[in-house]
């Protein structure tokens, strides 16, 4: 594991510390440099909201699991190439965004994650989707823009409670794009060709 700089330990412990005086259940930790956390955010068991942006991580640092009260994570731009597991035990997200990562493969255990509402996906290397997505039915706003998918999950077009579907810069074939909008005719999709009817 990367050594912390102690400068960038030290931004990241008077943060934390400030949270807990003064009992937020928030946490910023933007452009810090970090490539891992501190292990005092697991005295932060109040935590509903933790944003770690624009950082070097590379992976969800374990530390995050413990924070069972979490309802928004946020780890956009970062290095993050893989999701561990451990996600799953956040049972109170709802939101979720790992935007400009390298995350190029969405496992399975995904559709486990059953009350996220949003999720957003886009500015990664994603070529596929597992079919289990689709068993995120509580899921309202879906980004997947700018990934490398050629294909959509049969299911995902289908998603009861889907408002907003970003699908733009991929390899999508008109006809996956056509039948995205036919399945969700309530959806907005964003900057989609119009639909090719016959």
């Amino acid at each position: 594991m990367t050594e912390f700089i102690p400068w960038v330990e030290n931004l990241a412990l008077t943060k934390i510390k400030e949270t807990s005086e003064y009992d937020r259940d928030w946490l910023i930790l933007e452009r810090l440099g970090l490539t891992q956390l501190p292990k005092t955010i697991t005295d932060l068991p109040q935590l509903k909201e933790l944003y770690i942006i624009d950082n070097l991580l590379d992976t969800i640092p374990d530390e995050v699991f413990s924070l069972e009260h979490l309802t928004v994570l946020d780890l956009c731009h970062n290095r993050i190439t893989d999701l561990a597991e451990k996600l799953t035990a956040l049972k109170n997200l709802k939101h979720l965004t790992l935007h400009c990562n390298q995350v190029s493969a969405l496992p399975a255990w995904i559709g486990e994650m059953t009350g996220l509402v949003s999720l957003n996906l886009s500015c990664n290397q994603l070529t596929s989707l597992p079919d289990e997505i689709a068993n995120l039915e509580q899921l309202t706003h879906l980004d997947l823009s700018h990934n490398e998918l050629s294909a959509l999950p049969a299911g995902l077009t289908k998603l009861p409670n889907l408002q907003y579907l970003d699908l733009r810069c991929n390899s999508l074939p008109v006809e996956e794009q056509n039948l995205a909008r036919v399945n969700q005719p309530s959806a907005t999709f964003a900057a989609l060709p119009p639909v090719a009817y016959q």
